[in-house]
């Protein structure tokens, strides 16, 4: 029997931490996950707090727009990663959803953590943003999917005909 993926997840939430550096003309930036994981796999409910290195990149520039841009791709390209892996397999196989997704991801992501300076603050607010704006989007999909079809079409032409 398959399990619910929001109530099995071994991830219940995490937040995130990043910063950058400039060194010689060269900026580089890092990002890591605050999380409980279990220390085996074999063992999924004996879960500690952890740090998990996700990744340092050579960066543009030091920009809070940039680092979210940077943010984003990393943990996207760790998704992708993820899904390649004997991990997710098992995970899906035990599962009634491959829950390595931006969505799952989002509905886990509780908060960032860095320094005091202006751009880290800003950072965490425009993160909160993308967030609110990523989950809005897709409980108007889940809403839209559920509507029958004749209520759909109405709604379709309705946007249509306001363009």
């Amino acid at each position: 029997m398959k399990r619910n993926v929001a109530n099995h997840s071994p991830l219940k939430a995490f937040t995130s931490g990043s910063d950058g550096t400039t060194n010689r003309n060269k900026t580089y930036e890092a990002l890591h996950v605050n999380l409980h994981a279990p220390a085996s796999y074999s063992k999924p409910d004996d879960c500690k707090p952890t740090t998990r290195f996700v990744n340092l990149r050579q960066s543009a520039n030091h920009r809070t727009e940039t680092q979210i841009e940077g943010d984003i791709a990393a943990i996207g390209q760790s998704l992708d990663t993820l899904k390649r892996s004997p991990l997710s397999r098992i995970f899906e196989e035990e599962t009634d959803a491959q829950p390595f997704n931006m969505r799952f991801i989002f509905t886990k992501w509780f908060g960032t953590h860095g320094d005091h300076a202006a751009d880290q603050k800003r950072l965490h607010v425009l993160l909160g943003h993308w967030k609110d704006n990523f989950i809005l989007q897709f409980l108007g999909q889940a809403a839209y999917t559920e509507l029958p079809e004749a209520e759909k079409v109405k709604k379709a032409t309705t946007m249509l005909n306001a363009v």
